[in-house]
C-alpha cells in the first residue's frame, strides 16, 4: 500500500485560498508518484481556531455531505485515489446542532465511506498548549475500522493518540494501520514521535501520522501558533520508516508492507501474552 501524507501549513483563515493550495498539494502528490491513500492533516479545511473561545468560529462548521467533503470526493475520483480528508462538522439532529472534529474518508467509484469523530478532546490553558476543543465539539463514542484495498483501517485524530487504550482497541478490531491526522503543537512535539513508536510496537501494527508545520498566525491578534511538524510513518516494530521536519507543506510518502505485522509478532507477541483478566479496572471510569 503506497502512502501519502501532505503536512498542511498556516491557514491564513481564508476557506478558498487555503483549499485551493490542498488541490495543488494533491495535483503534486499524484503527479509525482501515485500513492493509493492520502492522508491529511488535522483540521485541513480551517485554521486551528481552538486555540481561543470564540462563538464566531462555528461559523466555520460544515455538514456532511457538504463543500469540503464533495471537494475531496471529487478529488478521489479525478486521480483514482483514496483520501481521508478533515472537518470542523456540524451535524444536525432532530433540530439540534452538535459540532465534531471529523475524518473522513472518499473512495472513487463510492464517495463517501466513512467518517470518525474525535473521541478524547483537550483542554489546556497554559503556554503554548493552550487549547479550548471541549468548547467546539462534541466527543465521538465509537472507534470505527474501515477496509481499505483489503486491509483493516483505523482512524483517530490528535489527541486520541495519547490513549492506549484506543489504538489497543482498534488493533483487537483487526486493524492494521492506524491513521492520525494531527494538528500539534508545543513541549510534546519532542516525545511525538516517540510515543508513536511504543504505540507501534506494543500493538504490532503501522501507524501514520500527518501533522501541521510552521507559524500560523490565526487568531492574528495573538502569539503564533508553531505546528512542529514530524509527520511520520511507523513500522510494527517500532521503526520510523519516514519522517518530515516543521516545514509547511511538505509530502509524506512511503510503502507499507504488511508482512511486517506477522513477522514483528513472532518476535515479540504482546497481544498472545496479555491478562485481559486483570484489566477489568481500566472500564471502570476511574
Amino acid at each position: 500500500m503506497k502512502i501519502a501524507g501532505i503536512q498542511m501549513g498556516p491557514h491564513n483563515g481564508r476557506y478558498e485560498e487555503n483549499i485551493n493550495k490542498v488541490k495543488q498539494l494533491v495535483d503534486r502528490t499524484v503527479l509525482e508518484e501515485k500513492p493509493d491513500i492520502i492522508v491529511m492533516s488535522e483540521l485541513c479545511s480551517t485554521p486551528y481556531f481552538p486555540k481561543t473561545r470564540n462563538q464566531e468560529y462555528f461559523k466555520m462548521a460544515e455538514e456532511i455531505p457538504g463543500k469540503t467533503t464533495d471537494f475531496f470526493a471529487e478529488l478521489a475520483e479525478i486521480y483514482e485515489v483514496i483520501i481521508i480528508g478533515t472537518v470542523f462538522e456540524k451535524e444536525v439532529v432532530g433540530g439540534e446542532s452538535r459540532y465534531y472534529n471529523t475524518a473522513f474518508i472518499v473512495k472513487p467509484g463510492d464517495g463517501l465511506l466513512g467518517k470518525y469523530h474525535k473521541t478524547h478532546l483537550p483542554r489546556f490553558t497554559e503556554g503554548e498548549l493552550t487549547t479550548f476543543e471541549k468548547y467546539y465539539f462534541t466527543p465521538g463514542d465509537s472507534l470505527p475500522v474501515f477496509n481499505l484495498m483489503g486491509v483493516n483501517c483505523g482512524l483517530l485524530i490528535c489527541y486520541d493518540r495519547s490513549f492506549p487504550e484506543t489504538i489497543r482497541s482498534l488493533t483487537l478490531k483487526g486493524a492494521q494501520v492506524i491513521f492520525l491526522p494531527v494538528a500539534a503543537a508545543g513541549f510534546r512535539g519532542e516525545k511525538f514521535i516517540e510515543e508513536l513508536k511504543v504505540r507501534a510496537l506494543e500493538n504490532g501494527i503501522f501507524i501514520v501520522a500527518v501533522n501541521k508545520g510552521g507559524d500560523e498566525h490565526f487568531p492574528p491578534d495573538m502569539k503564533p501558533h508553531h505546528h512542529f511538524g514530524k509527520s511520520c510513518i511507523i513500522n510494527p516494530y517500532g521503526d520510523i520508516e519516514a519522517e518530515l521536519d516543521d516545514s509547511p507543506f511538505a509530502l509524506l510518502r512511503g510503502k507499507l508492507d504488511f508482512t511486517h505485522i506477522e513477522q514483528s509478532r513472532k518476535k515479540l507477541n504482546y497481544l498472545r501474552d496479555r491478562r485481559p483478566e486483570l484489566y477489568g479496572d481500566l472500564c471502570q471510569g476511574k
